[in-house]
């Protein structure tokens, strides 16, 4: 497993599944979500990955960053987001996310990490059988 550390979250990144962790107790605004996804596009290499988000940390966002990070260009890098959300506000704003921001890849919102991981997993063993790739 590869792991790195930034000022803004801690990334761990193992068979085209990319956990992201903020830092506690951060508001991210639109600059922060332009150098985490970028840190993460450089940290995957550029390859296409699925992505675990654990807000457990009660990270906060703006509507800026919100809206980057729903429509971004670089949504391309990702197949799909796992919300992993521990408190209430955050459930709140995750879900009103998901529902208004209308984000370009599937998106959901999970009370476990394992829970949040076996969405990832199912994804992704369904698109390898849709190419016809056997599952290991």
């Amino acid at each position: 497993m590869k792991t790195l550390s930034s000022n803004l979250a801690d990334y761990e990144y193992e068979n085209d599944i990319l956990v992201v962790r903020p830092r506690s107790g951060l508001v991210l605004e639109k600059e922060d979500m332009v150098t985490m996804l970028n840190e993460a596009v450089a940290f995957t290499e550029g390859k296409k990955y699925y992505a675990l988000i654990d807000t457990s940390n009660h990270v906060e966002t703006t509507v800026e960053g919100r809206n980057y990070y729903s429509n971004s260009e670089l949504s391309k890098y990702r197949f799909a987001d796992a919300f992993v959300v521990t408190s209430l506000p955050i459930k709140l704003v995750v879900n009103f996310y998901i529902r208004f921001n209308k984000p370009l890849i599937p998106s959901k919102m999970f009370n476990s990490r394992v829970d949040a991981m076996n969405w990832l997993l199912e994804l992704k063993n369904r698109s390898i059988k849709q190419k016809g790739i056997p599952c290991l």
